[in-house]
């Protein structure tokens, strides 16, 4: 349900009472459930694809990225947010690895709880070595961009399959 709606509190609470009267006579509402009853919001959407890059899911990453585009979300944006995610994903994964808890991953980062547990999930895909591979990538793509070698959209495509293949 966060990940459908995100940070709205207002539109959480829509979407809860909407799944309410749909599932009054059930006992327990199902991911199922949520995903054909709660729509996506555009805030969501951007956070849906930083967790599919992350959980390295090709198919369902590259979809998102289109429906941001159709959105007409800022494709430099959308990198600042890549680069952003796996700078954190690079120091969750430093930080755990020294022994750190899921709490001091969320201090020393400043995040929220949900997004702390769903880095950690994310760092299990990736060795550092990969990660390292991986944040080459995003500053070489930025690079590509900013002097006119790829159109932006194009060029994030590329990156997000590279990450998602990088070996």
């Amino acid at each position: 349900l966060i990940i459908r709606v995100g940070p709205d509190l207002e539109q959480m609470e829509k979407e809860i009472e909407k799944l309410l009267l749909y599932y009054a006579d059930d006992q327990e509402i199902k991911k199922a459930g949520v995903e054909k009853i709660v729509s996506r919001s555009r805030e969501s959407s951007v956070f849906h694809l930083l967790n599919a890059v992350g959980r390295r899911k090709a198919e369902e990453s590259l979809s998102t990225f289109k429906n941001l585009m159709i959105q007409e979300k800022n494709p430099l944006g959308l990198l600042a947010l890549l680069t952003r995610h796996f700078r954190h994903l690079i120091l969750a994964k430093s930080f755990y690895e020294q022994g750190g808890s899921q709490r001091q991953i969320e201090e020393s980062l400043q995040v929220r709880d949900f997004v702390a547990a769903s880095y950690l999930e994310q760092i299990r895909n990736f060795t550092n070595k990969q990660l390292t591979k991986v944040y080459r990538l995003i500053l070489e793509t930025e690079y590509r961009i900013k002097s006119g070698e790829l159109e932006p959209t194009k060029a994030l495509e590329l990156l997000i399959v590279g990450i998602v293949k990088v070996r």
